[in-house]
């Protein structure tokens, strides 16, 4: 059975843009969504650290914490190791797809520069074996493990 959370998003997805105050309004809870705000950054954004502006994302949607472990830069610039979930691993291939996708947009925000394909996300399991992200020839080519 395919969680809330990911029912969302897919319908998210379907309109082509996601964004992080979306995603928190189409997760919140009925009647919640009054009470949900995001506050502008107060800092210059080249002061703002990427990885710190993605882990703060993340926590900003209460249902995130199910499917993403851990947060941490990878080894080599512009690369975001996720750890994820057993639940995440349980999903069905193509939400777990859509919610790597959702993952990896939001890091290009938080990432920044020209070329969105520079952003690129690696999906680890607890045992830190790689189980999806962005393929070697561009960063927006997402998959995930059968």
């Amino acid at each position: 059975m395919m969680s809330k959370f990911l029912k969302g998003l897919l319908i998210l997805m379907g309109v082509g843009f996601v964004s992080l105050p979306l995603l928190i309004w189409a997760t919140a809870p009925k009647g919640s969504v009054s009470d949900v705000a995001i506050a502008p950054v107060s800092v210059p954004i080249s002061q703002v650290d990427p990885i710190t502006d993605y882990q703060a994302g993340l926590s900003a949607v209460p249902s995130m914490a199910a499917f993403v472990a851990d947060v941490r830069l990878g080894l080599i610039d512009g690369l975001v190791e996720i750890e994820v979930t057993p639940q995440f691993q349980a999903e069905a291939k193509a939400d777990r797809e859509g919610l790597a996708v959702v993952l990896w947009e939001a890091w290009t925000r938080s990432y920044g520069g020209d070329d969105v394909d520079n952003a690129r996300i690696r999906l680890v399991d607890e045992q830190g074996r790689q189980v999806g992200g962005s393929r070697a020839i561009a960063g927006s080519v997402i998959y995930v493990d059968d």
